[in-house]
């Protein structure tokens, strides 16, 4: 990753993008623990920072959860890290396979709901509204450089919007990581995923 396109990105997305990388807990530490540092997002600080982001997979939730004022900084979105947050069952998922370091996105980016089946009845009762998401985030995945990237839907409703809407594009699902598969299993799910993929 470029630091120009770097900073461009935190511009332009940096409201409600982030990036499937995280500070990772001390020894002793709970499993949520540094879920929130932002502090990594920081090129001068972090000097492994600019070869670890990548947009070869895109990750795509179905919609922001949290209002405004908790994801004001840039890259928040996906770092909570209230008792609510289960943010940090993805990073535990995730870590160490091709995922890590990738984009994050949502699919509606400012409609601000946690249940996916109030967004999906939304989703049906406003076409226009879907056809506009599809456009601002094709527009998006350009911008970022992802024109070629494997789309990675976060739960069943992404991944039903996806195939509907990208169907062009390589795309796979893993499991929601609000799910309340234990940690070692939603792992090894995420895995299987990404084995049959192929990787």
């Amino acid at each position: 990753m470029e630091l120009d396109r770097f900073k461009r990105i935190r511009k332009n997305f940096g409201s409600h993008a982030s990036w499937a990388y995280w500070a990772m807990p001390e020894a002793g530490e709970s499993e949520r623990a540094r879920i929130a540092d932002l502090s990594i997002f920081d090129p001068n600080e972090n000097s492994a920072l600019l070869s670890t982001l990548h947009t070869n997979y895109v990750l795509f939730g179905l919609n922001v959860s949290r209002g405004p004022g908790d994801t004001s900084e840039d890259f928040r979105n996906f770092h909570d890290g209230s008792p609510r947050g289960r943010d940090y069952r993805l990073r535990f998922a995730i870590k160490g396979t091709p995922l890590w370091g990738a984009y994050l996105t949502d699919f509606f980016v400012s409609l601000v709901d946690p249940r996916a089946g109030r967004v999906m009845t939304y989703a049906r009762e406003y076409p226009g509204e879907v056809a506009r998401q599809v456009g601002e985030r094709n527009r998006e995945l350009a911008s970022v450089g992802a024109e070629n990237a494997v789309l990675v839907a976060l739960g069943n409703a992404a991944h039903s919007l996806l195939l509907r809407h990208f169907s062009d594009r390589q795309i796979i699902k893993i499991p929601h990581y609000s799910s309340y598969y234990k940690l070692p299993d939603y792992r090894e799910m995420v895995a299987s995923e990404m084995n049959r993929k192929g990787d």
